[in-house]
């Protein structure tokens, strides 16, 4: 373990959570009078509350032992937040300590660079994030990336499409197509890398442009379904990655006819929830995801999501809907705030992000 043994940390914690507990409470809330346990091994620990107790096991306590605990396991290990509290069954021979409240940890993270040789000998579909975080793609429905101007947005996309396209076909790990509504970094991103690109033109109007990617989204759905038709003849088939970009989805939707809106949205929606089994895939990218930017089914749909910049509960209440970040520890500066991936081994884990370095394409970014 890190920083302390086992027997460290249960102290330590014990110690904590007597202090912390005790000083906001008008009740008997610490370990001398019984009142409860701490258990600790390398994936987390466990409260364990004596019952009867003389206070009230709720969302509340689990707020209170989570903000506590996260600054004293800092700077070793994250106290993994969930949306409610954890109860757990208890192995104890003892009545009064069958149930716990468990709280999941991870090794603190921290920020990597990741050179062009990595990507070059990359062989797999696992792309590093931090020290401790990687995502199979394997695993991947759909990405959501948000965050106020000048967040780092546009860099961790430019990371994204280098590493998922690869240096050499060896490393590819899917197609792109990618559209860009302000033809800004991911359309220089596209030109320094000879990948296919929509983006407006001089003589274009925004409705002509919107027109236009619902008519690629159209073909996108058609492969869809060509590939679903192949499964029904053979469900053992393995469809290469196709990932279909859009940068900048809030200038793409704003002021433009709700009829033409509505075909958009339907184009995104059936691809975000039929392309899964099929893998054709959406990375979205946005100031913010309300139902005004994309339909509620795509953003329930996608399973990573990453909120870049301030974080609030103004900022997170889209991405993250039952989510209170306090207590988080969110790194200050460029390119950090929160990531979330559910690939069903590591469900609601939000986690504080710090995005990657890399070597991007001259005059990308």
């Amino acid at each position: 373990m890190q920083g302390l043994d086992v027997k460290g940390w249960k102290n330590m914690l014990k110690q904590a959570l007597n202090l912390g507990l005790g000083s906001s409470s008008s009740t008997e809330t610490t370990s001398y009078s019984g009142s409860f346990d701490i258990s600790v091994d390398e994936n987390g620990f466990a409260f364990v509350p004596r019952i009867p107790a003389s206070y009230f096991i709720d969302n509340g306590l689990y707020e209170s032992i989570f903000k506590i605990a996260n600054v004293v396991c800092f700077p070793f290990y994250t106290v993994i937040k969930k949306p409610t509290m954890n109860l757990i069954s208890w192995s104890a021979d003892d009545f009064h300590s069958k149930r716990a409240l468990w709280f999941d940890w991870m090794p603190v993270n921290t920020r990597i660079k990741v050179p062009e040789s990595y990507i070059l000998k990359n062989r797999s579909h696992i792309i590093p994030i931090m020290s401790h975080f990687f995502v199979d793609f394997n695993s991947v429905t759909s990405i959501l990336i948000a965050g106020n101007s000048g967040s780092g947005k546009s860099y961790f996309l430019s990371y994204l499409l280098n590493f998922l396209y690869g240096m050499n076909h060896r490393s590819k790990i899917s197609d792109l197509f990618v559209i860009d509504p302000k033809k800004d970094s991911p359309a220089r991103w596209c030109k320094a890398c000879n990948v296919d690109c929509l983006f407006p033109t001089k003589q274009g109007a925004t409705t002509d442009f919107v027109a236009d990617v619902t008519e690629v989204l159209s073909r996108f759905v058609k492969i869809i379904y060509d590939r679903q038709d192949q499964l029904y003849e053979n469900s053992s088939i393995k469809f290469p990655h196709v990932c279909i970009v859009i940068d900048e989805l809030l200038a793409l939707t704003e002021n433009i006819p709700k009829k033409l809106k509505d075909s958009f949205f339907s184009m995104i929606s059936t691809i975000s929830l039929m392309g899964r089994s099929t893998n054709v895939h959406l990375i979205l990218v946005s100031q913010r995801f309300d139902a005004n930017v994309i339909p509620v089914v795509v953003r329930q749909q996608a399973n990573l999501k990453i909120q870049l910049g301030v974080i609030s509960s103004a900022t997170t209440r889209f991405l993250f809907e039952d989510l209170d970040p306090a207590g988080i520890l969110v790194p200050t500066g460029r390119g950090t705030g929160l990531i979330s991936f559910n690939d069903n081994k590591k469900l609601n884990q939000i986690l504080p992000l710090q995005t990657p370095t890399f070597e991007a394409p001259k005059g990308v970014i």
